[in-house]
């Protein structure tokens, strides 16, 4: 069974989010909006939660959370490439974001490829 499935307004919620672009700037709205978007019920309503959001987006990432971020995207297509732990490190954010970007697309990874963090941090001088 789907989340979506115990949830019909998963996917709503979901596509809201921008989890990786909400991450890059704000860890702690990221958890906090997240336990809404994964809830049944919650005592947030879409409006507030999309004006938060829209808040949240209008600022620049944080140099300090891009790197935990796109590690964290990293997760998802590292099983498609052959670098080590100590090679990631020595690539520049830059450089790895591109390397997600090639991965994702090239292995058709759903969840990163439907995300606007793959082109939204791009536009950001890392």
């Amino acid at each position: 069974m789907r989340i979506w499935d115990l949830n019909p307004g998963y996917l709503n919620r979901q596509s809201l989010l921008g989890e990786h672009r909400v991450m890059a700037r704000d860890i702690a709205a990221y958890k906090d909006i997240g336990k809404w978007v994964t809830s049944k019920s919650g005592s947030k309503d879409m409006r507030n939660v999309s004006l938060e959001l829209t808040s949240i987006l209008r600022l620049a990432p944080d140099p300090g959370l891009i790197e935990n971020t796109l590690l964290h995207m990293w997760g998802y297509v590292s099983k498609y490439d052959t670098l080590s732990g100590k090679d990631l490190g020595s690539l520049s954010m830059p450089s790895l974001l591109k390397k997600i970007q090639k991965l994702s697309l090239a292995n058709n990874v759903t969840y990163l490829n439907e995300s606007t963090s793959l082109s939204e941090l791009d536009s950001w001088k890392l």
